[in-house]
């Protein structure tokens, strides 16, 4: 079974360990999203930045173009024919400084001097009618003749007199607006590309990867377009290439609108992009191409990359700054293991609490725990330590409530082996007063039969009186002397019936001394016995106690179910406490099954004491009063016949008269000897009677001594 302290300490840590992981995912999310919704916000507003920077870098070959046409050397083009050395040093010239591939001079019908001294009809070519419309043109990079050079043309109307006389033509390496675009910062791992109205990519900061698109462009589609730009072979031409790559200005409208692309094109970019290693690039191209600024989200080669992107709209490109995701999410690494250490020192704090609060809950529930062990054996003489009962929680209630079960426990086990004891006191009393009464009973027995056996005598004495008497007509001389004999013979029975009178009188004297202290004894023990009730009452008291703390327990275990995990510890101590008072309740039902056993020995006791005490008072007394009454009607007979044979010697002339009266008063006496010899057999009868009730007394007791002596052996499993 784990530990009370291991599950605290347990739960607690994961309480602490999902409290910190929710409040960091929290902060991390939140982090997160206002990171992502500042760049939402700000990458556009870089790119648009960007956008200046393009617009101004190419402005500012206008301006140089601008400058160029503005000198008086164009004047030539309102007079052909006029020396255009000059004007061709100028070009020249203007050619080295400004790292131009080519100059042109284009009059309005179409013919144009290079800075070498040729001439080319560039009669329909898009951008010399669009620059001679008044317009300053610059064309997408494109293709040199070759395919081997990527170029740029550069075209401002000429005015001479205030009137377009002709355009100023500079062809430019294309890959300067991937110089632009390089020149655009933005961290460390930052970088801008633009593309055209149709979606091409036609510069990129990378000059690499953008030789790789047009690389992979070209290998995806073999067959290209071009236009000738000028006729002659070595001048400038243009080619397109309809991938993700550079576009062409010349044989096409370079118009700020987007063309919509089929479903084949599409599909053939999305080839090329997955080639690349661009993944979800496409989407945002489209939005580009429709002159959106926004932010958005791609992948390349696995790098999640984030940009911003904005129209240059005076040349209908879109700009788009690419920074790593990981870089601009780079503060919540840092965040991320700020929460990691933050998280493992509250961990960590969590854990020592939760050992703390553990060890504070465990150690005395564990103490209490040996201690309910302790008493489940026997052993109530513990006390519970007084740090655990001076708390004022749960705990130290449950302390203090063991303190109560233990003293009041032990003050009813001191009380039953007391209780126990003075029965068996009592008990030995009863024995040793009952042995008394046996033997006073049987020494009143023997007298009785000795008295039975005088009874006889003097019954066989009154018959020989009678046939005596039948004869006295024949003996009346020898009445004289034999009523000297009858006369001592009355004495003799006078003196034994006073004898009678006076043993009867004692015995009956003993009898009533010895029954008046065996029912006062007998009462006091039964009364003294009747304590053993508090030991039921007692046991009520603990029975209904324990269904208390069984039904406190119960309670908690359903707080503790309602407070689901947190709770469940709790569970285990109120299941414990539950398991307790059902112990508590057994014990106090078998002392309640004992008291129950001595209380009913007890009333048998006294019910048998009180049969005991009812028949001395009813049987033997009258019985000793009879024999009182007996006696003295034996003494008087005596003195009657004493007085008889007074008168008899006195009166002998007058005996025969007196004979029949004699005789009567014989018989009578015969018979009242004859009735005393029954009743004197009676009461042997009944003096047995007694005996044998006496020892079932005898018995009785000695059953309610062991079931004392059983009950002291079953009290003395405890210590207390």
């Amino acid at each position: 079974m784990k530990k009370i302290s291991t599950k605290i300490i347990a739960l607690l840590g994961l309480l602490v360990f999902f409290v910190c992981l929710g409040l960091g995912l929290v902060a991390y999310i939140t982090s997160y999203n206002s990171l992502v919704a500042v760049l939402k916000e700000t990458m556009p507003k870089v790119a648009m930045e960007a956008s200046i920077t393009i617009e101004d870098g190419v402005q500012n070959q206008f301006n140089k173009l601008n400058i160029i046409a503005s000198l008086d050397y164009m004047n030539i083009l309102n007079n052909p024919e006029a020396d255009n050395s000059a004007l061709r040093t100028i070009l020249s010239d203007e050619v080295k400084r400004s790292g131009h591939k080519k100059m042109m001079l284009i009059g309005k019908d179409g013919q144009a001097l290079c800075d070498n001294g040729t001439f080319a009809d560039m009669r329909g070519n898009v951008i010399f009618e669009k620059a001679l419309s008044g317009k300053a043109v610059v064309s997408d990079p494109m293709l040199d003749d070759n395919g081997t050079e990527i170029i740029m043309i550069y075209a401002v109307p000429v005015k001479v007199d205030g009137e377009i006389a002709g355009v100023l033509m500079a062809i430019r390496d294309g890959m300067e607006l991937s110089d632009f675009a390089g020149r655009i910062k933005f961290g460390e791992t930052g970088e801008a590309f633009i593309i055209n109205s149709q979606g091409h990519t036609i510069a990129h900061a990378d000059k690499n990867l953008l030789s790789q698109i047009i690389a992979t462009a070209r290998k995806t589609d073999s067959s290209s377009s071009a236009s000738v730009i000028i006729n002659e072979p070595d001048t400038v031409s243009s080619a397109t290439i309809t991938a993700d790559t550079v576009t062409s200005a010349s044989a096409k409208d370079h118009e700020d609108v987007m063309e919509e692309k089929t479903p084949s094109q599409s599909e053939h970019e999305e080839n090329i992009n997955s080639k690349l290693g661009f993944d979800g690039l496409g989407d945002i191209k489209q939005q580009m191409m429709k002159g959106n600024a926004d932010f958005g989200e791609y992948k390349y080669n696995g790098i999640a990359k984030v940009l911003g992107y904005a129209p240059i709209k005076a040349y209908g490109w879109s700009i788009a700054v690419v920074i790593d995701k990981e870089e601009m999410l780079s503060g919540l690494s840092a965040l991320k293991q700020t929460f990691l250490i933050i998280s493992s020192l509250f961990l960590i704090g969590g854990l020592v609490i939760a050992f703390l609060i553990g060890k504070n809950i465990s150690k005395p529930i564990t103490y209490l725990s040996q201690e309910c062990n302790i008493m489940s054996s026997g052993d109530f003489s513990r006390v519970v330590e007084e740090k655990y009962t001076r708390r004022h929680d749960e705990i130290g209630g449950l302390a203090r409530g063991f303190n109560n079960i233990n003293v009041k426990v032990s003050k009813i086990i001191r009380n039953v082996v007391e209780e126990a004891h003075m029965v068996g006191k009592a008990i030995e009393n009863v024995n040793g007063n009952m042995t008394a009464l046996t033997s006073e009973i049987d020494f009143m027995s023997s007298i009785i039969n000795k008295l039975s056996s005088k009874m006889d005598e003097n019954s066989a004495m009154a018959e020989e009186m009678s046939a005596a008497s039948s004869e006295i007509e024949g003996a009346i001389d020898s009445i004289a002397s034999k009523t000297q004999d009858g006369a001592e013979s009355v004495e003799e029975v006078r003196m034994r019936a006073e004898e009678l009178k006076t043993i009867v009188i004692d015995s009956q004297k003993r009898a009533q001394e010895i029954g008046s202290n065996v029912a006062v004894k007998l009462r006091e023990a039964i009364e003294k016995s009747k304590n053993v009730e508090k030991i039921k009452i007692l046991s009520d008291g603990i029975i209904k106690i324990a269904s208390q703390t069984n039904l406190l327990a119960l309670n908690a275990a359903i707080e503790a179910s309602q407070a689901g995990s947190a709770g469940a510890g709790f569970a285990v101590v109120a299941g414990e406490i539950r398991n307790l008072a059902e112990n508590s309740k057994q014990i106090a039902n078998e002392i309640h099954s004992v008291t129950t056993l001595v209380l009913e020995s007890v009333q048998d006791l006294a019910v048998s004491a009180e049969e005991v005490l009812e028949f001395l008072d009813n049987k033997v007394v009258r019985d000793y009063d009879m024999l009182v009454v007996t006696g003295e009607q034996y003494s008087n007979d005596a003195q009657f016949i004493n007085d008889m044979v007074a008168n008899l010697r006195a009166n002998t002339e007058q005996l025969y008269a007196s004979v029949r009266n004699m005789v009567k008063a014989i018989n009578d006496i015969a018979a009242a000897s004859e009735e005393g010899a029954t009743e004197t057999g009676d009461l042997a009868n009944e003096a047995a009677a007694v005996v044998r009730r006496t020892n079932e007394v005898l018995e009785k007791t000695n059953d309610v001594n062991k079931s004392a002596e059983r009950l002291l052996e079953l009290v003395s499993i405890f210590k207390v």
